[in-house]
């Protein structure tokens, strides 16, 4: 899994002060939960999978459910890259996020078998148009690549959208409050894990 975040390029500017007090805040958050000796690198790093990771972990909840730990996370670039090896028991998938100045965001799922990859394809949520493709590459003696567009339809609408309906209408929301608080401890653990070294249990 991978994730790219760049540049907002919003058209208006927070005023400094404003921006100052919610940073200190959001650190002071960090701190309380993960103790007086967090380091800068694990305070961006926990803040950049919280702020932009957290629907491409809901997503892999609701594809292949919860890890049973984390086996190995890895930060680096003064936190801005977070690899993470997640344990599934029978498999593991490896979860890469990445910061750069770059104004492009892209995501992708993709799954292994003996006879078949699937792969889900965000090119950049945040254009309109840009399709959510799905690849699928399967077959042993003879290999068949399928490409299908499954919408063209924004990717965040969608989920703002879905949670709307869901407040007006009163239904459940596709992500719920308990997939939410699992991706904050999916979080955590990986960076328990990085500074302990050792499999973390979710």
């Amino acid at each position: 899994m991978r994730h790219g975040l760049g540049s907002r390029g919003l058209k208006f500017s927070v005023p400094k002060e404003i921006a100052e007090g919610l940073q200190a805040k959001r650190d002071r958050k960090i701190l309380q939960q993960f103790g007086d000796e967090t380091t800068p690198e694990e305070t961006i790093a926990y803040f950049g999978l919280l702020s932009t990771s957290g629907h491409v972990l809901s997503a892999l909840l609701g594809i292949f459910g919860s890890p049973v730990s984390v086996l190995r996370t890895e930060i680096r670039r003064a936190g801005y890259f977070v690899s993470s090896l997640l344990d599934y028991g029978d498999s593991v998938c490896i979860f890469e996020f990445g910061r750069t100045l770059q104004r492009w965001w892209d995501e992708g799922i993709t799954a292994y078998s003996p006879t078949k990859i699937v792969e889900v394809s965000f090119s950049n949520s945040h254009l309109k148009n840009r399709p959510a493709i799905v690849r699928v590459i399967e077959g042993s003696a003879r290999t068949v690549d399928t490409k299908i567009v499954g919408t063209y339809d924004e990717a965040f609408r969608n989920e703002w959208d879905s949670f709307v309906k869901s407040v007006e209408t009163g239904g459940k929301p596709v992500v719920s409050a308990e997939d939410g608080k699992r991706v904050i401890e999916i979080c955590v653990a990986m960076i328990e894990n990085w500074r302990s070294k050792r499999p973390i249990e979710i």
